[in-house]
């Protein structure tokens, strides 16, 4: 994580806080977004920390709902007890330009997940008529 923060430099993350102060949902958003524009991109750990979001995937989700084309990839990151964790690692994308909102699938990727019917006949067989 210090090595990340070198290349960020934690003074910065001081100014956005001290410039766009405030626990609303709309000043969270403000310092994300502007981190982002800062930086290459933002992990959950960094917001949480230093941006003083405690929680940034419900303000990247408004964010793209105002129309803000936002890359979530993964970054390992320690813990303060020195444990890595793949956490999200949230980045602004090129389409922002035009700050156009995308379609309601463009750009949006829906992960397939592992399953069978097998696995679903406990389910059904449980479920409540």
């Amino acid at each position: 994580m210090d090595a990340e923060l070198s290349k960020k430099n934690r003074a910065a993350f001081t100014a956005i806080l001290d410039r766009i102060p405030g626990n609303s949902a709309a000043c969270q958003r403000a310092r994300m977004l502007a981190a982002m524009r800062q930086f290459e991109e933002v992990t959950t750990l960094e917001a949480m920390r230093f941006l003083d979001v405690y929680d940034p995937r419900p303000r990247v989700y408004e964010l793209r709902r105002e129309g803000y084309w936002i890359r979530t990839t993964y970054a390992m990151q320690p813990t303060e007890s020195g444990v890595v964790h793949a956490v999200g690692a949230y980045s602004l994308a090129e389409h922002n330009s035009a700050l156009t909102r995308p379609s309601r699938n463009e750009g949006w990727m829906q992960m397939a997940l592992p399953w069978s019917p097998a696995s679903l006949e406990g389910w059904v067989a449980s479920a409540p008529a």
